[in-house]
């Protein structure tokens, strides 16, 4: 339904209330390229398109004064943007592409991907974006048993920098997951040569908020399997403790490769609910909506797979510097979960030391000197595909504390651009994914359909957590 002349007049002016982007150019040249023939935007000659969601698409793209140089633009479709019923929701979503921008300004770090230029006509803003090679849930393809201990140490060290300078700056991320990490040269490399030989980047700000000391968010927005607890079970959150959640989950994944993190942990109620309880005499666990709507089931679920992540599988449980960093982050009361401070002081990372004022300071920039071994051995065949997450950008009515609720996951909405426009080197088709919950796009809604009971995988001890609810961070 195309807006009203009122509504259309009352978004042009949020538009162009929006500080951090620049001046309407009228005149500049949009061509989107096609399979016949390169596109234009502006003075950047467009090669490829490689990506493209709710929001946004993603292109390949050169100078021609230096055509060796590629960049990523993210056009954002104003019109999609914009296209809500409600006009505050349009409104909203009008603030968070300036948000992205203002967060993107604000950062200069190698951990972070670097925005470059914005450009804005009546149609489309295009954020002029570094150019990556692949994203990290394109590089754990290659590890389907999870990545060697020291990749994961590589990429944490590097990950908890990026989100340092975030937090630093004054910025969640909120939607941090594999997706949303691009991986930079060859991790073989990166242990004995310096900054350029690699690195990892976080990218795609589009689910960014402000935080400062004290303040709380409200809105729930996140990826299935990264966002933090708190965010079903209470009102509001803390938003840079809920992203070191998110990381704990992105080193889950590493860890565990794709199709193990599904089937333990993600998402870890409907998967934890079938081996919690499992008993002769009670043979069928809940069902799947009466779990999601019970605050005491849904917690329970959730420890129970942070145990079952600690203790690892039978053949290869974790190192203890890991299972160390597993407790730092995935405490299930974010007042126990360890700030990103905390986690680059941890000596496994060898990143920062603590000063008598109580400051930090750096002890060493990224990556570690130390050779990989031979015995790393070759990733086995991929098991099957696994699909990419959607990210939500709200949820109904949030549980109040003292009732033991959750609300429906019927109404959740998608936010597939936060996921489809990440700048990496490489087509991604954005499908629904099948967690546990079988999530199907119909009209930006996820439908939740009951899944079939989930097996426990056979390489994971069946253990009962302890009977202590959380264990103290380090």
């Amino acid at each position: 339904m195309a807006p009203t002349p009122a509504t259309s007049t009352a978004l042009a002016s949020t538009w162009a209330a929006q500080g951090d982007l620049p001046a309407l150019d009228v005149a500049m040249v949009e061509e989107p390229c096609t399979k016949a023939k390169f596109g234009r935007f502006g003075a950047y000659e467009v090669t490829k398109k490689l990506g493209e969601g709710e929001f946004a698409s993603v292109y390949r793209a050169r100078r021609a004064e230096d055509p060796e140089v590629e960049y990523a633009i993210k056009a954002i479709d104003k019109a999609n943007v914009q296209r809500h019923n409600s006009i505050l929701k349009s409104k909203r979503n009008i603030r968070r592409v300036n948000l992205e921008v203002l967060a993107m300004r604000r950062f200069r770090h190698g951990g972070i991907c670097q925005l470059y230029e914005v450009m804005q006509t009546p149609s489309y803003v295009y954020l002029v974006l570094e150019m990556g090679e692949r994203d990290l849930f394109s590089f754990l393809d290659e590890h389907p048993d999870g990545c060697p201990e020291l990749y994961v140490k590589q990429i944490m060290r590097i990950l908890a920098l990026g989100l340092r300078h975030c937090h630093n700056a004054g910025i969640a991320h909120r939607d941090l997951k594999p997706e949303n990490v691009l991986v930079c040269g060859d991790p073989e490399k990166w242990a004995t040569g310096g900054a350029t030989d690699g690195i990892v980047k976080l990218c795609d700000f589009g689910l960014c908020a402000t935080i400062t000391e004290g303040a709380k968010l409200t809105d729930f927005v996140g990826s299935p399997g990264f966002f933090a607890p708190e965010l079903m079970t209470r009102k509001d959150y803390d938003g840079a403790i809920a992203d070191m959640w998110s990381l704990g989950a992105v080193m889950v994944e590493m860890v565990l490769g794709h199709n193990d993190f599904d089937d333990l942990w993600c998402p870890p109620c409907l998967r934890a609910a079938s081996f919690s309880w499992f008993s002769p005499s009670n043979p069928q666990p809940p069902a799947a909506d009466e779990f999601l709507h019970d605050v005491s089931l849904f917690k329970r679920g959730i420890r129970e797979s942070i145990h079952r992540v600690e203790l690892g599988s039978c053949e290869m449980p974790p190192s203890e510097p890991v299972r160390q960093c597993f407790k730092m982050l995935l405490q299930m009361e974010p007042e126990s979960r360890s700030s990103i401070h905390q986690l680059c002081s941890a000596p496994w990372f060898d990143l920062l030391e603590a000063k008598a004022d109580g400051s930090h300071g750096m002890v060493r920039l990224t990556f570690d000197r130390t050779s990989f071994t031979t015995e790393l051995g070759k990733a086995s065949a991929p098991k099957g595909p696994v699909e990419r997450r959607f990210a939500y950008r709200s949820i109904p009515t949030m549980a109040k504390p003292g009732l033991e609720t959750i609300p429906s996951s019927n109404n959740l909405c998608s936010d597939s651009d936060a996921d489809a426009t990440s700048p990496v080197n490489g087509d991604h088709e954005r499908k629904s994914l099948t967690l546990g919950q079988v999530l199907d796009p119909v009209d930006d809604v996820l439908r939740c359909k009951t899944p079939e009971t989930p097996k426990s995988p056979t390489k994971f001890a069946v253990i009962a957590p302890p009977a202590q609810a959380e264990v103290p961070a380090l």
